[in-house]
């Protein structure tokens, strides 16, 4: 008997194509309802699901693992084919080590584009309310904070995270009541003494004195 991978299935006096459109390849694939098989679309046989090559309980390959071997023994056995096989399997390691590296150096750059974005934005809030301590006079940036004048800075954190408070008092046309700037020691400072700079309670001792 000819090789039906050759000239093609005989089955009940009727030669079937061995070359089948895609079309032809969906419908050979369907279930059988009667039985639970399955059509290989190479050698036209119905067979269990469990003949076919698959992922969990999804067939995932047209062929059969009987007709999927011997192509690629076939395309294996070939100088042609092993080079192919080859080719890809390095072109597939290095697309991959190229994706990592790139999202690698994508995820560093936009770290370093949001900290930069955030530098501006916090000097340009810092810059509208008065760019100085209202306390001590400091005018150095890195010792100036951004202070709620009621001392209710644990509310808003709570609702409202410091970036998105920022990116409000920045795109505000203008100062928004309840801000202002303070250095830090003034700052840490009067947390420690209840609401009040230690500047202020000084000065009004001294006050008191005279």
């Amino acid at each position: 008997m000819d090789d039906p991978f050759r000239i093609g299935l005989v089955r009940d006096s009727v030669v079937e194509p061995l070359y089948m459109s895609p079309r032809q390849r969906g419908q050979a694939m369907k279930y059988d309802d009667t039985g639970g098989l399955r059509q290989c679309g190479r050698c036209l046989e119905r067979k269990l699901p469990t003949e076919f090559y698959a992922s969990g309980d999804r067939v995932i390959n047209r062929r059969c693992k009987s007709c999927t071997n011997r192509h690629l023994r076939q395309l294996r056995s070939t100088p042609k084919g092993y080079a192919l096989k080859l080719a890809a399997s390095r072109k597939y390691n290095k697309s991959k080590k190229n994706k990592e590296a790139d999202k690698r150096y994508y995820h560093k750059k936009g770290r370093e584009l949001n900290n930069e974005r955030r530098r501006l934005r916090t000097d340009r809030v810092v810059t509208k309310y008065g760019g100085m301590c209202v306390c001590c006079g400091e005018t150095i940036r890195d010792f100036l904070t951004l202070d709620h004048v009621n001392n209710d800075g644990n509310v808003e954190r709570r609702t409202t995270h410091m970036t998105k408070l920022y990116k409000k008092l920045d795109r505000a046309t203008d100062r928004l009541p309840g801000y202002q700037i303070l250095c830090c020691n003034c700052n840490f400072g009067k947390h420690r003494n209840g609401g009040v700079c230690p500047h202020d309670s000084l000065v009004r001792l001294i006050v008191a004195n005279e």
